[in-house]
């Protein structure tokens, strides 16, 4: 049903890009003189993530993030409509 060496090949850019991840986090890592205390919370519930952060944070950051959230509940109830849309449309008997 599928072939093997595309498999393969998915499965080996999937490790390479973990692997990648990790060398940059380490590697770029900040000096400890750089750093600063703070931290994240994120609770999802259903669909609708929540998420409480402390620190030193830029309010724009902040901002960004709210509009991701609604971006990303505004996307699910787009494709959920679809595909009720959709689902209602085929099983419809009469038209």
């Amino acid at each position: 049903m599928f072939n093997e060496k595309y498999v393969m090949m998915g499965m080996f850019l999937i490790i390479i890009g973990f692997l990648l991840l990790a060398f940059s986090t380490i590697t770029l890592a900040p000096t400890p003189s750089n750093t600063e205390g703070g931290g994240v919370v994120c609770i999802v519930l259903f669909f609708i993530p929540i998420c409480i952060a402390t620190g030193n944070l830029n309010p724009s950051i902040i901002y960004a993030l709210i509009a991701l959230s609604i971006l990303t509940i505004i996307i699910f109830v787009f494709m959920l409509w679809i595909i009720i849309y959709k689902t209602h449309k085929h099983l419809n008997p009469y038209p």
